[in-house]
């Protein structure tokens, strides 16, 4: 998301959460509450990383930071055989984690 929209749906959950009369008592139970607008910090942008392939490199936009053309006719440099890992997902995202793994 851009940050204008990032910006927004922040907000906009601070405002129901506190808008919500269970989630307020809940923390009010909790002596915590939402504040209304963002808090401001200073902040720089590193350049991007060169990603390194087989014969190839990639540099992604600072916009979007999309690796993903960076993995289209990508070659290896070796392969492994990988026998423990995990993925991590949001619920949001479970049925096309399923449908990857």
């Amino acid at each position: 998301q851009d940050p204008k929209k990032k910006t927004d749906a922040l907000l906009t959950f601070a405002k129901r959460c506190t808008e919500n009369p269970e989630t307020k008592k809940m923390l009010d139970e909790w002596n915590l509450k939402f504040n209304t607008e963002l808090v401001k910090f200073r902040a720089r942008l590193f350049p991007p990383e060169t990603i390194l392939g087989k014969g190839s490199t990639f540099s992604y936009k600072t916009e979007n930071a999309d690796w993903g053309g960076a993995f289209r006719n990508w070659k290896q440099w070796s392969v492994v055989n990988c026998t423990k890992w995990v993925v991590i997902n949001a619920a949001k995202d479970s049925a096309s984690t399923k449908e990857f793994v």
